[in-house]
Order: C-alpha cells, then structure tokens, then sequence
C-alpha cells in the first residue's frame, strides 16, 4: 500500500496540471501560444524537474530495494498496455496519437 501511495504522490500533480490547462482552454483563457509554450515548459522542464524531486525525497524502505522497483515497472507496463490500445480507439486524429 505504500507503494500505491508513492506513486500517486509523483503522478497526481502531474494530473491536476493537465486538468487544470484542459479546464482553461475549455473555457477560452488559454491561448493557442500560451499552450504550445506551457506544453514545452511542463514537458522538458517542470514535469521531469517533479519527478526527480519525488523520487531523490522519498523514503525507500531498508528491507527490499527490489519490491517497489518491480511494482514501478509493472505499472508502466500495465499503462503502457491500456493505452496502446485504446488510444487510437479514442483518438481519430493520427497526427495526435503519439500526444
């Protein structure tokens, strides 16, 4: 359980990001070039900025390194998985798949 804890600890503010920018631009705050821009800053700067701060802070428990590394991989496997196949169920756009 403290792994799951741990994880949503790195990945939820990255969500409420990305639901907050898709409420404004829903709502005609955000600008097409505010958005490019924003895009670039979470993604090349902020985002791995955050997930080095989670990871270089966290508590790893002194037993088993191994136990949460295999949990970590995986939930991106998993994640990996779910989207591959459903992405381009959802999304008709080809050119915004990879987004």
């Amino acid at each position: 359980m403290e792994e799951m804890i741990f994880a949503l600890e790195a990945v939820l503010p990255f969500v409420f990001m990305l639901a907050c920018g898709y409420f404004l631009k829903r709502r005609g705050i955000l600008t097409e070039n505010f958005r490019q821009q924003g895009d670039a800053l979470c993604f090349r700067f902020l985002f791995p900025v955050l997930v080095f701060q989670n990871i270089y802070t966290a508590e790893m428990p002194e037993t088993s390194i191994w136990r949460p590394i295999w949990f970590a991989i995986g939930v991106m496997v998993s994640s990996l998985l779910i989207f591959w196949l459903a992405v381009p169920r959802l999304e008709k756009d080809h050119r915004k798949i990879p987004v």
